[in-house]
């Protein structure tokens, strides 16, 4: 019976552990996608920053051109 419940000990720390650090990882991995939210934000700015800089590099290019 002494082994059993050292054994049974011993199960509980580790699966008391495992939880622990799932618990962790579960929060680490919500706040990563809370931060991926706002750079996914800063990535559509940029996309429509973009686009913009490329109408006027067309809009100088056709300027430029020689006649």
């Amino acid at each position: 019976m002494s082994c059993f419940g050292d054994a049974a000990g011993r199960l509980q720390e580790t699966a008391l552990d495992a939880s622990t650090k799932g618990n962790r990882y579960i929060n680490s991995c919500l706040r990563l996608n809370e931060e991926i939210k706002g750079v996914e934000n800063v990535a559509a700015r940029l996309k429509h920053l973009r686009r913009n800089v490329d109408v006027l590099d067309t809009a100088v290019n056709n300027l430029l051109r020689p006649p």
